[in-house]
């Protein structure tokens, strides 16, 4: 499950027949259970709509731009309906007045405001949820 070529993506798995990649946060005991961290900035991919989502228990945060083509919103709202669905969790889902890889600073559609909020939310996020 650890993956040694990445080591900041620290384990992989399997995940609706293709490999995902995870974070394993150990608790600071350094005994018990760890928790797989799934955080992605690279969009939803065919394996992440098709997914199964009965049996997820943990929290979901969203980041889309507005204008990006490649992921219509009205393709978000049936992503956040089949996670609630299947698995009870009402999803995250945030969209931000922003284009494809808006986070991403080393391309032209790198939206500033939107980063820096998708940033602050996401931070906020795992401290509340992964504590």
């Amino acid at each position: 499950m650890t993956d040694t070529v990445n080591p900041r993506q620290n384990v992989t798995f399997d995940s609706s027949g293709v490999q995902a990649h995870g974070y394993l946060a150990i608790p600071k005991s350094r005994s018990g259970s760890g928790v797989i961290l799934i955080q992605e900035w690279w969009g939803l991919d065919d394996h992440t709509v098709d997914a199964d989502y009965h049996g997820l228990a943990a929290p979901v945060l969203g980041h889309f731009g507005a204008q990006d083509a490649s992921i219509p919103a009205s393709m978000l709202e049936q992503l956040r309906e089949k996670i609630a669905e299947q698995s009870g969790i009402d999803a995250d889902l945030r969209l931000y007045p922003a284009g494809h890889a808006f986070y991403n600073s080393t391309r032209p559609s790198y939206h500033h405001g939107s980063a820096e909020k998708a940033w602050t939310t996401t931070v906020e996020f795992l401290r509340t949820q992964v504590n």
